[in-house]
């Protein structure tokens, strides 16, 4: 264990919130930058468990500076957010995963595919006790995903759009791996319930790509060709994909649901700018509608492709996460500050927050974690439970963007 000091812990009762009847209260952990978060969605021994990698830098005599790098386990409990313990690391953390047993980290010493140098992923029990590690060749990891019978799942790349995917059991033996010969950008894995590894990987040119199904013996099940995909999620009837062709190509983003390897839906939000590229998407699998954001706007879509809301946002390149049951639904503004929650499609908090690097909302809905640029931030919300039997009062339908059928992406074999 490393001996950085606990962050103070500042109880923040967020009293100028006046919209509806939403109850809010706030804990933060301060003073390091948040580069990976991801949080537990149920309640683990009665809390919340949040995996954190943080980035402290201190000025020393004017002009030097100095940078540690760390992975930090909180927990949230009966309003307290508590550090459970924090451990050095070499490089900065660019992703985190974690199960109710595991925390997994990716330590690079690149910042982006691009970059040169090795990376590696540090494993270790809930309680702090390192388990077991493995390095690469590749600079960046890239995602992080662990299954519920606690398979680790890690992608790396670079110093190009090259890149591969390795798959271990819980005590670091390989399963197996995917290392094809020629441009494979890992963006997100994600397991499903079934233990399935769903990845979504572009082609190196920001245009287009795949999104795969492995089984759990490495087995390619189906795949699929998207445009580049940025953004995974379980849906109402499958994985559903946000996605994009880049600003440099003249591109449009798009959301796409896929089900057994079939393309069910795509639909067109629009040309992107240099600062909309990416298209966020939530898991939604107990909902009737899967929330996605970007391009300066919230959507709110059925399992067939059919959006029931659509709000403009004031921010263009923008996280979602939503509650198990879709009902809750929290946007944030990447590198900016706002913050905004809905209940049931209506609105009913807005927050600024610090400059926001990542999101999470628990399974309930009454728990949202923020990872900014001077910490982490927990709120509890209390949505009235009168909005549940009524209908969207506030529904703002938005004119911006086509929102229509896309022609099928062009079908591409991914490398082998």
């Amino acid at each position: 264990m490393s001996s950085r000091p606990l962050p103070a812990l500042i109880l923040l009762v967020l009293a100028a919130f006046t919209v509806l009847s939403i109850a809010a209260s706030s804990q933060s952990a301060a003073g390091f930058d948040v580069t990976a978060m991801a949080m537990y969605p149920q309640e683990v021994n009665g809390s919340y468990l949040i995996a954190v990698g943080a980035k402290v830098t201190t000025t020393f005599l004017f002009i030097f500076q100095k940078t540690c790098y760390y992975l930090d386990l909180y927990s949230y409990s009966d309003g307290t957010l508590t550090q459970l313990w924090n451990v050095s690391l070499s490089h900065e953390a660019t992703a985190v995963a974690l199960s109710p047993n595991l925390v997994a980290v990716g330590v690079s010493s690149g910042s982006s595919i691009f970059s040169s140098g090795s990376s590696s992923v540090e494993v270790f029990s809930t309680s702090g006790s390192g388990m077991w590690s493995v390095e690469y060749s590749y600079p960046t990891v890239t995602s992080l995903a662990i299954s519920s019978a606690d398979q680790v799942a890690v992608s790396v790349g670079g110093p190009s759009p090259e890149g591969a995917v390795y798959v271990y059991d819980e005590s670091g033996d390989l399963l197996w791996n995917y290392s094809p010969s020629g441009y494979f950008g890992v963006h997100q894995l994600l397991f499903t319930p079934a233990g399935d590894l769903i990845v979504g990987a572009g082609n190196g040119y920001a245009n287009g790509g795949w999104v795969i199904d492995f089984s759990q013996t490495g087995r390619v099940l189906w795949n699929v060709s998207t445009y580049d995909p940025t953004s995974l999620a379980l849906g109402p009837n499958g994985v559903v994909v946000g996605a994009y062709v880049s600003y440099a190509f003249g591109g449009d983003n798009y959301v796409l649901e896929i089900s057994d390897g079939r393309l069910l839906w795509v639909r067109d939000l629009g040309p992107n700018s240099r600062n909309t590229s990416l298209i966020w998407v939530s898991d939604s699998p107990n909902s009737a509608l899967s929330a996605v954001a970007g391009n300066y706007g919230l959507h709110f879509v059925t399992g067939d492709g059919v959006y029931v809301l659509n709000y403009s946002l004031p921010f263009g390149d923008s996280e979602v996460a939503q509650s198990s049951n879709g009902s809750v639904v929290a946007v944030a503004e990447l590198g900016g500050s706002q913050l905004l929650v809905f209940d049931y499609g209506e609105e009913i908090g807005s927050y600024s927050v610090g400059q926001i690097r990542s999101l999470a909302v628990n399974s309930q809905g009454n728990l949202i974690v923020v990872g900014t640029s001077n910490g982490l931030q927990a709120i509890q919300v209390t949505p009235s439970p009168s909005r549940r039997s009524r209908s969207c009062r506030n529904c703002r339908p938005s004119t911006s963007g086509t929102w229509s059928l896309s022609p099928t992406p062009p079908t591409t074999s991914p490398p082998q």
